[in-house]
């Protein structure tokens, strides 16, 4: 179809759709609600669009900037000299240098970068970065025993129902079997730590856990977590970190697993709650997956060590955290004063006092090793209740 020309310049086919409109409109063929809603637009701009028409005839259509150059476009003879004194001496420059280059050194004023960006890529003169290739990821073997390295992670999906959910996994690198997994809101620390206790408590103390550097600088992911690489160490176990996601590309795979196919279980079987769900995953799941999914280990033997009976794991597996001993014998942890009863001979003020928050989120306080007497304080400065909690205590001795 040939293009209507008006005014030396070619008709769009929406112009040419909106002056047979217009027109029809004009000729009394068409009603001005009827061209309103086939041009899209109000009838008060079909009014509008009409005396434009009449006053004009169709070049009404063609705006009246057309063909006109903008007021602040760039003259071509600042352009023909950039050009020039790019190819001559800045023809190596990127552009940000090169442009600082023409305003400090050629004196080229009232150049802006966006016009100079254009014209670089007019004149192919862009020097563009270079891209080293990327590092080289060679396949690890696995580790020849269970219990050798675990790998530990949380995966965010909706797992059982709208709303997200944390499902934080344990897998054996030796058979690429889930030693352990639990739904949680978040994956917190506390949560990382009650899903190892179980794997100890359960197979033994393992010899190495591999996860990722989330919350190791104090994010938000797990706060804390080196608590859990201190606890993991206490035990006698490794803890490495690992330094991109393709390291622990076993876990990363199973999670693609997990939401492929523990989704689908979940929904067969109507499952929306987290206690069902967990239920399902440890007593169905976990058992089924790792016999379609498991490989067998290189050596039969397990690596896993018997936990001393000495050890109590719930010393271990608890946030601990320390606060100096005032010279009234008195902390502060978490906005709340405690004054201490050492069962020691000599005073401990200016110490560094172990406090211990545990699952339950009961509070001990402990200093060598030994466990000391607390009592919450109303008000740090109320003396008569302090000096009531230490008669109490004289007469107890």
């Amino acid at each position: 179809m040939a293009q209507k020309v008006v005014d030396g310049f070619f008709m769009s086919h929406s112009q040419k759709f909106e002056t047979d409109i217009i027109g029809k409109v004009a000729a009394g063929q068409m009603t001005v609600q009827l061209g309103a809603k086939a041009l899209d637009v109000s009838q008060r701009s079909i009014f509008r669009y009409l005396k434009a028409w009449q006053a004009e005839g169709v070049s009404y259509v063609v705006h009246g900037n057309k063909a006109r150059s903008p007021q602040n476009k760039t003259c071509d003879e600042l352009k023909t000299r950039a050009k020039k004194i790019m190819e001559s001496k800045y023809f190596d420059f990127n552009m940000t240098h090169a442009l600082e280059k023409l305003r400090e050194e050629e004196g080229i004023e009232g150049l802006n970068r966006e016009s100079f960006r254009k014209w670089v890529h007019e004149w192919k003169m862009v020097k563009h970065k270079v891209r080293g290739r990327s590092k080289a990821r060679y396949m690890r073997g696995r580790h020849k025993q269970r219990g050798m390295l675990l790998q530990l992670d949380g995966s965010y999906h909706e797992w059982y129902g709208v709303e997200k959910s944390c499902l934080i996994a344990v897998i054996d690198d030796a058979t690429s079997e889930i030693v352990e997994m639990e739904f949680f809101d978040w994956e917190t620390t506390e949560d990382c730590m009650a899903i190892l206790q179980i794997i100890i408590e359960r197979f033994g103390i393992f010899e190495i856990l591999y996860t990722d550097k989330a919350g190791v600088f104090g994010g938000g992911k797990r706060v804390h977590f080196s608590q859990l690489k201190q606890a993991v160490e206490a035990i006698g176990s490794h803890f490495i970190y690992a330094n991109s996601p393709e390291a622990k590309g076993r876990i990363e795979r199973l999670f693609k697993t997990l939401q492929d196919r523990l989704v689908a279980e979940l929904r067969l079987h109507n499952i929306t709650e987290r206690a069902a769900a967990n239920k399902f995953v440890k007593t169905h799941y976990i058992k089924n997956h790792n016999a379609k999914f498991g490989v067998v280990p290189v050596v039969s033997e397990n690596a896993y060590r018997l936990v001393p009976p000495q050890v109590d794991l719930k010393e271990i597996f608890c946030l601990k955290y320390f606060r100096v001993l005032q010279k009234d014998h008195t902390l502060s942890f978490e906005s709340k004063t405690y004054l201490i009863k050492s069962p020691l001979r000599y005073s401990i003020k200016k110490s560094n006092v172990e406090v211990r928050v545990y699952p339950n989120k009961q509070i001990k306080f402990y200093y060598g090793g030994i466990r000391l007497d607390a009592t919450q304080l109303t008000s740090r400065y109320n003396f008569d209740e302090i000096n009531a909690i230490k008669e109490k205590w004289k007469k107890i001795a």
